[in-house]
């Protein structure tokens, strides 16, 4: 009994141990507090932008907030299969991607061309909070409710917003719609990735390639080849935060004796009232990044963490949409009993 509680106590330890130091690496700690932002005492943010309406799938347009170019490409209304399966025997996941159901999308929408970058952060923010600095490499350290600060403080003060149009993070049915750009494929280019085609840890190769490349830090935007859409970095790089609360898709029912609804999901979006009691301080992010494994940069592939975290995998990339009440209720910050305070583990 004594040998089997120290090796438990050893166990323990070494999880521990091992814990914090997937944190350092990651530069992975809770936000201490709802800091001011240099940028706050700023009544308005000047620019120029764009007509939304009429664009094809990937059509490009630009608009400029401070002098800083944020380059969009148009995501049309549409249909597709939402989710995956894992691809390769000894895969950790799906996590909570299945079962697949078609998800019909009703609006158009503009994402960002890129995650958002440290110079497009700064512009509108005041500060760079990035572990990796570089102006054209994306901002990370940023938590969900830095995030959906950085959306309102816009809505609120860029003079040259389109009439009826918001920013917003995307909902996790907008991020995949985007990301796989009318694909089919794990990837956009096909099912196979060893940190070639985009920024992840390519020791932990899937498909049928050698060990590849691990850069241990993010790169530069557009380093890569863009999606159909002409979207960059929407694999690897930086995970991206979405509006959605963490939990199984709407249509998926833990009980075996529970039918699976076959109908189309439209405009699905998970609210904290509707996600389980356990995941309501948590929010979804999407992409993988420099310091995920092949698998976890899956087109389909689901992770989430608590809303005050940020990390040195953690970006964003934010849309266009139309004025929606429905994100305008969820695009807000998180306050309450739920807040961690604390040091990062690193800087």
């Amino acid at each position: 009994m004594t040998l089997a509680i120290i090796i438990g106590a050893s166990l323990g330890l070494v999880g521990l141990l091992s814990l914090i130091a997937f944190c350092r690496s990651r530069a992975c700690y809770f936000e201490p507090g709802f800091e001011p932002w240099p940028s706050d005492d700023r009544e308005r943010f000047e620019g120029s932008s764009f007509d939304p309406i009429a664009a094809e799938a990937g059509e490009r347009r630009v608009m400029t907030i401070e002098g800083v170019e944020f380059p969009f490409r148009y995501c049309p209304p549409g249909k597709f299969v939402m989710g995956g399966i894992a691809q390769y025997e000894g895969d950790d996941g799906p996590l909570g991607e299945e079962p697949c159901r078609e998800v019909i999308l009703t609006q158009g929408f503009w994402a960002m061309e890129t995650p958002t970058t440290q110079k497009q952060w700064e512009a509108v923010a005041g500060f760079n909070p990035s572990e990796f600095e570089g102006d054209d490499c994306p901002v990370e350290c940023v938590s969900w409710n830095d995030c959906v600060k950085f959306a309102s403080v816009l809505n609120e003060r860029f003079t040259a917003l389109p009439d009826g149009w918001i920013f917003c993070l995307p909902t996790e049915a907008q991020w995949e719609y985007a990301c796989k750009a009318g694909t089919t494929t794990p990837f956009f280019w096909g099912d196979a990735l060893n940190g070639d085609r985009a920024n992840c840890d390519g020791s932990e190769p899937v498909g049928d390639l050698e060990s590849g490349a691990r850069l241990w830090r993010t790169s530069p935007v557009r380093s890569y080849e863009p999606n159909p859409w002409g979207l960059y970095d929407a694999i690897g790089n930086v995970d991206e935060w979405c509006l959605d609360c963490y939990d199984a898709y709407s249509w998926y029912s833990e009980k075996e004796s529970a039918p699976i609804d076959p109908a189309p999901a439209v405009d699905p979006v998970v609210a904290p009232e509707d996600a389980p009691r356990f995941y309501r301080a948590n929010r979804v992010y999407r992409g993988g990044s420099w310091h995920s494994e092949a698998w976890d940069c899956y087109s389909f592939c689901r992770d989430w963490c608590g809303y005050a975290v940020r990390s040195s995998c953690l970006g964003a990339r934010f849309v266009l949409i139309p004025r929606d009440a429905k994100a305008l209720s969820l695009l807000r910050p998180v306050e309450g009993k739920l807040r961690r305070r604390g040091r990062p583990f690193s800087t």
